[in-house]
């Protein structure tokens, strides 16, 4: 028995600095890890960010020949843009909605047609600080993520058609 007490304090003594040891490395290694992901997560986002920016940048390019085309000189109705409309977003699936507004902020024509709207009502546009901006800049503005009347984030991609300098939806 008393030879059994010292032999348990030395196993003890031999042991307590291996489990610091232990301890410390696994602490060394899961930093290591740590700063790994760390700098993945960051490159990934990057990368991302990047595919995100050029195809923001291509959204608006888009908008901006949409924009040019002659089927708005004369002035846009619900019934005259409702068939292109529904062409349009066959081809950009991505887009929520396609809208013409007025200087005010009031929707002229969209596609499809917005929660509430009638002829006698045809409805207002929800950001109306980005569509401000593209009005006053009269270039193509990204509005801020909000959430829509059916619960959705989304942004606005606003492009202004201009004819002879002036901004006419």
């Amino acid at each position: 028995m008393l030879l059994r007490r010292p032999f348990l304090l030395l196993m003890l003594a031999a042991f307590l600095p291996l489990a610091a040891l232990s301890v410390a490395l696994g602490i060394v290694a899961l930093r290591a890890e740590r700063d790994t992901i760390e700098r993945d997560a960051v490159e990934r986002v990057r990368l991302l960010s990047g595919a995100l920016a050029r195809d923001l940048i291509t959204q608006l390019d888009v908008l901006r020949v949409l924009a040019q085309s002659r089927d708005f000189d004369d002035g846009v109705t619900q019934a005259d843009f409702s068939e292109l409309g529904q062409r349009i977003k066959q081809e950009m699936p991505a887009w929520l909605a396609i809208r013409f507004t007025d200087a005010d902020a009031t929707i002229m024509a969209d596609v499809p047609l917005s929660p509430g709207a009638s002829g006698a009502n045809p409805g207002r546009v929800v950001d109306t600080d980005s569509h401000r901006m593209a009005v006053e800049a009269k270039r193509p503005v990204i509005g801020p993520i909000l959430r829509g009347p059916a619960g959705r984030h989304a942004f606005a991609l606003r492009a202004p058609v201009i004819r002879d300098g002036e901004v006419k939806y």
